[in-house]
């Protein structure tokens, strides 16, 4: 993944295959596009987040290091030791 602090973009470009530049919102407007969603923010702070499971999920505050270990183990693929995270189903 690709993260540039907004106060030291330089205005290159190099960002934009991974996120394009009509994608990056600056933290002070909301995005009110429907089924959209601001992935560029370089801190969790500024993008809390939201998770929509049609299945129970096990603990308080799922985080995004929770993804990978559950997609994981719904494929039945081991989980590598140096994974932060947990399966959000177990």
């Amino acid at each position: 993944m690709l993260v540039i602090n907004p106060s030291e973009c330089i205005d290159c470009g190099v960002c934009e295959p991974e996120c394009p530049a009509e994608a990056i919102l600056p933290d002070t407007e909301d995005n009110l596009e429907k089924w959209s969603g601001d992935h560029c923010s370089f801190a969790s702070v500024h993008v809390p987040g939201m998770f929509f499971s049609s299945k129970k999920i096990s603990g308080d505050l799922p985080s995004i290091y929770d993804f990978a270990p559950t997609v994981l183990n719904h494929y039945g693929l081991p989980v590598p030791e140096e994974m932060e995270g947990r399966n959000l189903f177990a």
